[in-house]
This record gives C-alpha cells, sequence and structure tokens, in this order.
C-alpha cells in the first residue's frame, strides 16, 4: 500500500535530492552541488509547511482555565462570581447561550463552547480568519463568519464543533442575522448576502454598503441595513432595496424595539426614533456625548448612556424628554444591562458600574479587567456573564 501521510510527496522529494550525497565532490561542481542541495532542503521544508497546514493542523496555545474550585464574593459589590475562565483572546459580540453553553467567537480566530455550569471548555475550532461578528446560534447549529483572509460563513454542529458546511462569502465584519428564512451575511466588500442554513447554498447577493452593525429584521419579510450615512430597508425574497433615507447621523450601536419604533443613538450626541417601515425620524433628543452603545428599555421607558458616562432615561414620544440621571466623567464603553434596579455599563478602565434606575446614584463599582468592551449577558436566573477586554469571562450573581 502507499503511504497515506500528507506528506510523502515531500519526502520523495527529499530522498530523490539527498539520495546520492554521500558521493562528494569537490571543486566548482561540488559547490554547485552543494547549493542545490541546500536550496533543495529549503523547499522541502516549505512544502512540509505547506503540507502540514493542508491536513489542518493549527497550533492552539495554552490558556489559563482560571479559578473554577469555590464560588467568591467581589469585593464591595453584592455579587457572587461563580467562576472566571479565559478561554479565547478579544471576544466579540454577540456571544450566544442555550441551557447548557456559552459559544463566543473571538479576534484570535477561535470559536469555543463555555459550560455555563464550571466554566470550562467543551470544544473548540480555530479559523484561518479573526471572528469580528460574534456568533449566531439556532437551534442545534452554531454559525459564525470569519473576517480577512478566510472570508466564509462557517455552521459547526453544536455538540461537537464539528463543521457542516461552509460558504466563500467574503471577509465577515458584522454579526449574522437569520431572518425569513436565510442566514444574512454584510461582508467588507459592501455586500449583502442570503445564505440557506441548512446547505450553505448562497440564495442571492446585493451591493450594499455597510458597517459593524447587522441587518435588524422587520418581520419575515424584510430587513433594515444601517450604512454609514444611509438606511435601507430591504425585501428578503430577493434583497431589493424598497426604501433609503439618509441616516440622522452615525449609528455605530444596534438600535432596540421599543413600542414598534427602533430607538437609536448616534456618534453626534442624539438619540432618535425611527419608523421601520419609511425610516422616517419620529422624534429626536439632544444629548451631552456621543453614543456609542446600543440603549436598552423596560417597558416603555428607555435608557441610554453616552460616552462621557451619563445616564439619560426618556420615555418614548414626541413631547419626551431625556432626563439625566447621572452625570460623569468616567469612560463609558461597555453597552447597558437592565438587572432588576440596576443599569450596569462598563468603561474602559476595565470596571463594571451599576446604577439605580431610580436616582442614578451609584451602588457599587467592580474591577473586570480593561477594557470593558461588551455588554454583560443576562442568563435569564439572575446571573450573567461579564465579558472582560482580555478574553475572561466570569460568571455573576447576586
Amino acid at each position: 500500500m502507499g503511504d497515506p501521510s500528507p506528506h510523502r510527496d515531500a519526502r520523495a522529494f527529499v530522498v530523490g535530492q539527498f539520495g546520492n550525497a554521500g558521493s562528494r565532490r569537490h571543486g566548482p561542481d561540488g559547490r554547485r552541488s552543494w547549493w542545490r542541495r541546500c536550496g533543495a532542503w529549503s523547499l522541502a521544508l516549505l512544502l512540509l509547511s505547506v503540507n502540514a497546514s493542508c491536513s489542518g493542523y493549527r497550533p492552539v496555545p495554552d490558556f489559563d482555565p482560571g479559578d473554577l474550585a469555590q464560588p467568591t464574593s467581589l469585593p464591595g459589590t453584592p455579587l457572587l462570581q461563580r467562576w472566571r475562565a479565559r478561554p479565547l483572546r478579544g471576544t466579540s459580540a454577540p456571544i450566544a447561550l442555550d441551557t447548557l453553553n456559552a459559544y463566543i467567537g473571538g479576534t484570535d480566530r477561535r470559536v469555543v463552547a463555555v459550560d455555563l455550569a464550571s466554566g470550562r471548555t467543551r470544544w473548540s475550532r480555530r479559523f484561518n480568519g479573526p471572528i469580528l461578528g460574534g456568533v449566531l446560534l439556532e437551534r442545534n447549529v452554531v454559525y459564525v463568519g470569519t473576517g480577512r483572509p478566510e472570508g466564509q460563513l462557517h455552521a459547526l454542529d453544536v455538540a461537537s464543533g464539528a463543521e457542516r458546511w461552509n460558504a466563500q462569502v467574503g471577509p465577515v465584519e458584522a454579526p449574522l442575522a437569520l431572518i425569513g428564512g436565510a442566514v444574512l451575511v454584510l461582508t467588507t466588500k459592501r455586500q449583502l448576502l442570503a445564505v440557506t442554513p441548512s446547505t450553505g447554498q448562497i440564495r442571492w447577493r446585493r451591493p450594499l454598503p455597510s458597517q459593524s452593525l447587522g441587518a435588524i429584521p422587520v418581520g419575515d419579510t424584510a430587513a433594515i441595513v444601517i450604512a454609514f450615512d444611509s438606511l435601507y430597508r430591504l425585501r428578503l425574497p430577493d434583497g431589493l432595496t424598497v426604501a433609503r433615507r439618509a441616516a440622522p447621523g452615525p449609528i455605530v450601536a444596534a438600535p432596540a424595539w421599543v413600542g414598534g419604533a427602533l430607538i437609536a443613538g448616534t456618534g453626534d450626541s442624539q438619540l432618535v426614533a425611527l419608523d421601520p417601515v419609511t425610516l422616517d425620524i419620529l422624534w429626536n433628543r439632544r444629548l451631552d456625548a456621543p453614543v456609542l452603545s446600543s440603549p436598552v428599555a423596560r417597558g416603555d421607558t428607555i435608557f441610554v448612556v453616552t460616552q462621557v458616562g451619563s445616564i439619560y432615561r426618556t420615555e418614548p414620544g414626541s413631547e419626551a424628554v431625556a432626563v439625566s440621571l447621572s452625570s460623569g466623567p468616567w469612560p463609558a464603553t461597555g453597552g447597558p444591562l437592565l438587572l432588576d434596579s440596576w443599569l450596569m455599563v462598563g468603561g474602559s478602565d476595565g470596571r463594571l458600574h451599576a446604577f439605580d434606575i431610580h436616582s442614578g446614584t451609584e451602588q457599587w463599582v467592580a474591577p473586570f479587567g480593561r477594557p470593558f468592551e461588551l455588554a454583560p449577558v443576562p442568563l435569564g436566573d439572575g446571573d450573567f456573564l461579564a465579558p472582560g477586554g482580555q478574553g475572561d469571562v466570569r460568571r455573576v450573581s447576586r
């Protein structure tokens, strides 16, 4: 039988070049022969490297699993840290959850499944490009898009991380969205693609400016895409644009749905409400600084945090006033999370701040590691995940 090794051809090349290396010649011809042999060795090593890459070998560094032994209290807070882990580097949003695991993508080109009970990594998979748009979970499939140089959409088995299929879509920079039975993918090549979830077949692709925001579903038949200077409403069967409006300002964080309207903050210090059908501005409020994170809402009450750490509360409606609950300065970077009577916001100093949603007074501050760029992720039982800036993740309880 033949040699099944992926390096068979490279080894044959080496033997062919050096089989008679013992009968050396001297003089000019001998020196030329020696240089040819050195060149052959270099080429052989290159072939070995290429074959190793093609066989799927990827060196994965060892990461500190963290202290998983005992829950510990966080000084100065009413919080209990159940576990801390560091499954990857450079966590990207969104993080997906089911009843067992958190599924996390990283800029270090890895996707991991982290056990929610213990913090241990169940499986890990590495790709050829960074994960810039987080992960999407639907039933028993994890979808992930990679950036340069790979530029692919991958479907992974939720239990093992094994790949079901992949599709060449171009470098992915925004969160994926499953709308109307298709995975919508925005790429740095200024394209929007609709991909069949079960097979990876590309249904259609349309030229469309994009940024780091994913497509927003409007029912099952339409989607809104926010570019740097424009808003687009698309019909999903064919991806054609049915409405377009100039953006009210640079929107750099995903809007929130409140009372049938899209509420978004802008980089020029506004809070705006958008009609999802016409894309018209329903109302807007001037704030004290740019809004770089998503608004959050409880019922009809909207909370938004500006870049300098000011917190505003407002009710929807044309006469609504944005009331300042708390003013900075402190460097707000992470998105907010509403948990009971707290509004929690992360800062670039690596600390998580908790404010009372009624009075605006600061309740506690906890260090979690800088920079704190992602919003805490609620688990539905009063616990939350706190993703740090260096890839560490903690499960925290009240």
